[in-house]
């Protein structure tokens, strides 16, 4: 969204807020369908409790969504129907603000200033470092939470200038800022790392950005030279501003200046009581308000640089060591806090499955122990294929020992938690099992190094028993969470789990939706998406990536399209499948064929066999049909996949049937229209004399 059309919704904001209902209107189904906000998005704005919430909360997504997706104009179409005088005026306003503003009188959208206010340091420096941009030791400062945020950022923004591949650093910096911060890209239209180092922000002392501006300079100012200045010289370097506060660079000369000429004999107070010197009332009380807003930076500065203490204490009293000292012991502890906290759980049983909300924050940092790592990959994918191949008296021989063997290691004791859970899930249907096995992870999770690694592993999880339970409205809380974890593990996390699990969600939530509502056929094309986004990222991870999670995709997606739910194996809703979805499951199931025979398991093969089962019994194949379903029951035997064989059985009854028909009508075909009339006199005869 370009600065024009924000500034048309900031001056309609209160007619917006007060006028939109959402719930009573297709604005959000429309906006959803245009692509515009996500399935998550929607119900983050629905679940806000007045419709004044609702509507701001819209209205912050739509502000930062980049043009490409056209978010204004999509939301003029969505508001066409039902409030069509809000969208004259705002189409109005639209036009009278590109006629009155140029480029140059709008002003520009200030990058360095977005970023010290969005970015948070973590979400991108450990691509950096994995890219070779940023050393050990400059991750080191740059994730230090000893150091407030916005100075991190000002930090890693230096580094990334003195890179000595500029182009490099540039191009790797913004691939970093893409999945999260793409708004801040999108008014962005030339190369470089201009945008993101200089403040654009006006400068005059009217202006509220200026002011905040100004702050930011000054307390960079502050710390960037090897010695404090005092509120007096700084407030001699902006007494001679006329009345104009200084850009980055000008505060620096001026700060530069005055430590080669001191102004002696002359205080602070007799330069701000002098008022001939000024020429302003007005002015003087503005300077003394902003003297008090210059020490209050200073001192907070002082007192949170612990490395400067003895640079910064020169210039103050032992009063100020004291509360200096009092003050970092504070930080520590709340530091400590922070990196072990507990976690607090309010859980309600409801039949099979609890509610479990996460009151406090967990800390999510990026797994440093590689070794670590290695270890609960390869124990995972251990116990994985032993789950796949149905051998449960090993899986349990193993599990045993590793929690034994490990019963001081608080990251494989939530692995093997979560191994548990998957099979008390998706193999021996115990949800009340699955939710203990929940608990019990949540309650070490706080004292593990990988905390967001395994949560972005469990969240999911208890989705899925949320959907199960038809909790919706938790599943999709548990799923942003999930993401967010995700999101900070970009380099070492398969990122098709995201759309993955995202598509086993609104899979269900598609299960549940009436047919013919206007959300339903976006809903399904999301889910498809979610798919093929998945398979697209496979081929780029490098680590952790999800075993059999490629051919797993292919079938899961060739039995979404042919109707069946691949979860629980059953019909999604019965209906006749169109040309188009039978074309996609066969190719999809070819895929799998060509490419993913050879890993594929017990399960996978069982799967592959219903698809094809189906496929062909779609194209009235019944014989072929009837094949695959038998090769199919051979597999869930094998496999011990009894909830299965019903689903099967059922089919192979139907084809039978389907076959015997089909055989029938080929051989009444087969004959002339006399030879049929022969038949049937010769079958009343014969049934005649049997009768006597």
């Amino acid at each position: 969204m370009n600065q024009v059309q924000k500034l048309v919704l900031q001056k309609n904001h209160r007619l917006l807020v007060d006028t939109l209902d959402l719930s009573g209107s297709n604005v959000l189904d429309k906006l959803l369908e245009e692509d515009v906000i996500s399935s998550g998005e929607q119900e983050d704005i629905i679940s806000r409790v007045t419709s004044r919430d609702q509507n701001t909360r819209l209205l912050f997504v739509l502000k930062r969504r980049g043009p490409s997706k056209k978010p204004f104009d999509t939301f003029l179409r969505a508001l066409q129907p039902d409030y069509r005088f809000i969208v004259d005026k705002l189409k109005t306003n639209e036009e009278s603000f590109k006629n009155c503003y140029n480029g140059k009188e709008i002003q520009a959208v200030c990058h360095h200033c977005l970023l010290k206010k969005n970015l948070i340091p973590n979400d991108v420096s450990h691509f950096l470092y994995e890219e070779g941009i940023i050393s050990d030791d400059e991750l080191e400062d740059i994730n230090n939470k000893n150091i407030p945020r916005q100075e991190r950022v000002c930090t890693l923004l230096r580094v990334l200038v003195g890179s000595p591949d500029l182009k490099l650093a540039n191009e790797k910096f913004r691939s970093s800022l893409e999945p999260k911060y793409g708004y801040i890209l999108s008014d962005i239209k030339t190369d470089g790392l201009d945008h993101f180092m200089a403040c654009c922000c006006q400068s005059e002392s009217t202006s509220k950005a200026g002011v905040r501006t100004c702050e930011d300079n000054l307390c960079e100012t502050l710390t960037s030279d090897n010695e404090y200045y005092s509120c007096a010289e700084i407030e001699h370097g902006q007494e001679t501003s006329d009345d104009e506060y200084y850009s980055c660079e000008e505060m620096y000369q001026a700060n530069h200046c005055l430590t080669e000429k001191r102004i002696h004999g002359r205080d602070s107070e007799s330069r701000i009581g002098d008022v001939n010197a000024l020429g302003d009332k007005d002015y003087i009380i503005d300077l003394n308000n902003r003297k008090g807003r210059c020490t209050r930076i200073e001192s907070r500065r002082l007192l949170l640089n612990t490395s400067r203490s003895e640079r910064a204490g020169q210039g103050f009293l032992e009063k100020t060591k004291q509360d200096q000292r009092r003050n970092i012991r504070g930080q520590q502890n709340a530091f400590h806090e922070q990196e072990f906290p507990e976690i607090l759980l309010t859980t309600s049983r409801s039949n099979h499955d609890s509610q479990v909300h996460i009151l406090q924050h967990i800390p999510k940092v990026i797994p440093n122990d590689k070794r670590l790592m290695r270890l609960c990959t390869k124990l995972w994918n251990k116990l994985f294929f032993l789950r796949e191949k149905g051998d449960w008296e090993t899986f349990n021989l193993v599990s045993k020992k590793a929690f034994e063997k490990f019963d001081d290691n608080p990251d494989i004791k939530v692995l093997l938690y979560r191994s548990e859970m998957c099979v008390s899930t998706f193999y021996k249907n115990d949800p009340s099992k699955a939710c203990d096995m929940f608990d019990k992870a949540l309650e070490i999770l706080p004292k593990t190094s990988m905390s967001n690694w395994h949560l972005s592993r469990i969240l999911p999880l208890k989705m899925e028993l949320c959907t199960q339970a038809k909790k919706f409205e938790e599943a999709s809380s548990l799923l942003e969470q999930a993401h967010q974890a995700m999101m900070t593990l970009s380099p070492c996390l398969s990122t098709g789990a995201v759309y993955f699990f995202e598509a086993m969600y609104l899979g269900t939530i598609l299960r549940c939706t009436a047919k013919g509502t206007k959300s339903a056929k976006s809903i399904a094309e999301r889910v498809k998406t979610c798919f093929l986004t998945a398979i697209n990222h496979y081929q780029q991870e490098q680590f952790f990536g999800i075993k059999s999670f490629l051919n797993q995709v292919y079938l899961f997606l060739a039995l979404f399209c042919l109707g069946v739910d691949f979860k629980k194996i059953r019909y999604i809703e019965t209906r006749i499948v169109s040309e188009t979805d039978i074309s996609l499951a066969e190719y999809y199931l070819n895929l799998f064929e060509n490419n993913c025979w050879e890993d594929s398991t017990n399960w996978s093969q069982m799967l592959f066999f219903i698809a094809r089962g189906e496929h062909h019994k779609q194209r009235h194949n019944f014989k072929r049909s009837l094949d695959y379903f038998q090769e199919a029951r051979k597999c869930s035997v094998l496999g011990s996949f009894e909830e299965h064989i019903g689903f099967i059985d059922m089919n192979l009854q139907f084809v039978s049937d389907k076959l015997e028909e089909q055989i029938r009508h080929r051989e009444i075909q087969s004959q002339s229209a006399d030879a049929i009339l022969q038949s049937l006199l010769e079958n009343s005869d014969s049934s005649s004399s049997g009768e006597n």
